[in-house]
């Protein structure tokens, strides 16, 4: 008893319910981050774009980067040998780690974005906000529920990979006023979101971008969207369709603390289309399982809007530890007030910075960061289509005609084709599966069960509790006590005897 009892079980239970329900954020990003009529010289030479007004690569410049620019390695001081050195990297923005111990040996596509984060990290908000995809460039055609919807819809965010962002349905304005969310009353392609996004193709930079197409990520508006992390990406030409279904995983909350700790994970192919259910995970904490609603962790590294997260508690404990220990921070997070970037070129900040990488690896750290004791996860169902249909080709050229972007206008059916892509975004449908937890044995189960066992193997029950109790008691009275209260009893009895018997 003892031992199921502090194993602490749970009892699940399957609900079919039927409900109005919210619509998610959904965030969009062009796989290609900053554009590259824009990069300013430094840059160019790094990435092997043309100096003149011509944004394509040049044809002798390879797409390694150490074929392109090789630089020495690093020095115990940093300084980088006049002999080895290349004209072009005067700058000392990007490095090659050439240390003879294994884990320089990074994969040089790999160097190129670390090198190139880098670089973009001295850069400013601003600064950076230019340097990517622009909002009126980048959605070309909206529409939700039916109805017309635009880039004013959406709220734009900076991403350390994809530079700049957008999300649909956030609940604020871009000035960061709050409105409605968007509820979801009818299922189906028609009443869900629906967008037209243009990747501008001649802006990719090559050593940067192998390959076109959207990043887009679905999650709850409380979240901080990470595209790299959860997000899936969509090949220009295609019209993509994802499909939401929802399975809500709750479970009651008691006074000892508690539990859950299931998720449910379906995978089905049906018609080359991939389903995962939504998920809504609420975890108890306590003796049934480690979780937290952020109270008491530090995870503001992107600020305190955003609901709590082990991956923003990670991520913030990891650069005030950079800060702390390498005094610089990480280019590949958001780099705090007053703090300088590290950079990789010196010995010492480089093997900091991995020392401080393995250490979180090893749950050195000390970041106590649980997983949130409420999560959301959206389950999605992914179908593709060519964009445009042969039969489509020139009416959708028409309609690109229309549109106010110069560029647009004089797209052929081929560059339209590899340049735009479409995305739909809506439920399946109304219903969902609520899959309720609460603790199996809990107390009162235990005390019962240790009831009855007594009663059945000793014949124990409360009369014989009592009996036992009022044993105790007589044993362990004075006699002296006894004895008196038999004298006074004898005393009050006589003189009713004597008159009985007179």
């Amino acid at each position: 008893m003892l031992q199921r009892y502090f194993s602490y079980p749970v009892t699940t239970s399957i609900d079919i319910k039927f409900a109005s329900l919210p619509f998610p954020a959904v965030t969009v990003c062009n796989l290609n981050p900053v554009r590259a009529s824009k990069l300013p010289k430094e840059f160019r030479g790094f990435l092997g774009v043309d100096s003149d007004d011509d944004p394509s690569p040049t044809s002798d410049i390879p797409r390694k980067k150490r074929d392109v620019l090789p630089t020495p390695a690093p020095t115990e001081s940093g300084n980088v040998s006049t002999s080895q050195s290349n004209s072009s990297s005067a700058d000392g923005y990007y490095y090659e780690y050439e240390y003879e111990y294994d884990y320089y040996d990074y994969d040089e596509g790999f160097e190129v974005e670390q090198n190139f984060t880098i670089m973009i990290a001295h850069k400013n908000e601003t600064q950076r906000q230019q340097l990517g995809h622009q909002k009126k460039d980048f959605i070309q055609k909206c529409t939700y529920n039916g109805r017309p919807c635009s880039g004013k819809n959406f709220v734009q965010f900076l991403d350390e990979k994809y530079g700049n962002c957008f999300t649909f349905n956030k609940g604020i304005t871009n000035n960061g006023s709050k409105i409605p969310l968007r509820n979801v009353t009818q299922p189906g392609p028609l009443y869900g979101l629906q967008v037209l996004l243009y990747v501008e193709q001649d802006e990719y930079v090559p050593v940067l971008t192998e390959t076109s197409g959207v990043r887009v990520l679905i999650n709850t508006q409380a979240d901080r969207p990470f595209p790299a992390l959860a997000g899936f990406s969509v090949a220009t030409g295609f019209s993509s369709s994802v499909g939401l279904t929802l399975v809500s995983l709750s479970c009651a909350r008691f006074h000892v603390g508690s539990v859950l700790t299931l998720v449910r994970f379906q995978h089905q192919l049906r018609n080359n289309e991939i389903m995962f259910p939504q998920t809504e995970i609420e975890r108890l904490g306590g003796h049934y399982g480690d979780c937290t609603d952020g109270t008491g962790k530090t995870y503001d590294l992107y600020g305190t809007t955003y609901a709590y997260s082990s991956v923003l508690c990670q991520k913030t404990c990891y650069q005030r530890a950079v800060v702390r220990d390498c005094q610089c921070a990480d280019a590949g997070l958001p780099i705090p007030d007053g703090t300088a970037v590290c950079d990789p070129a010196n010995r010492k900040t480089a093997e900091c910075l991995k020392e401080t990488r393995d250490a979180l690896r090893k749950d050195l750290l000390d970041c106590d960061c649980p997983e949130a004791c409420k999560e959301s996860v959206f389950g999605q169902t992914f179908g593709f289509s060519e964009l445009p249909s042969a039969s489509y080709k020139e009416q959708f050229i028409e309609e690109l005609k229309k549109m106010d972007n110069p560029k647009i206008q004089k797209l052929s059916a081929e560059e339209a084709s590899v340049n735009f892509v479409e995305l739909t975004i809506y439920f399946e449908g109304l219903y969902y599966d609520k899959i309720s937890q609460s603790p199996a044995y809990e107390v009162i189960n235990l005390l019962g069960d240790i009831g009855g066992q007594l009663g059945l193997w000793m014949g124990v029950s409360v009369m014989t509790v009592l009996e036992f109790f009022e044993f105790i008691v007589d044993l362990f009275l004075p006699s002296k006590k006894r004895n008196g209260d038999i004298r006074k009893e004898d005393i009050e009895l006589g003189p009713t005897s004597s008159k009985a018997n007179a």
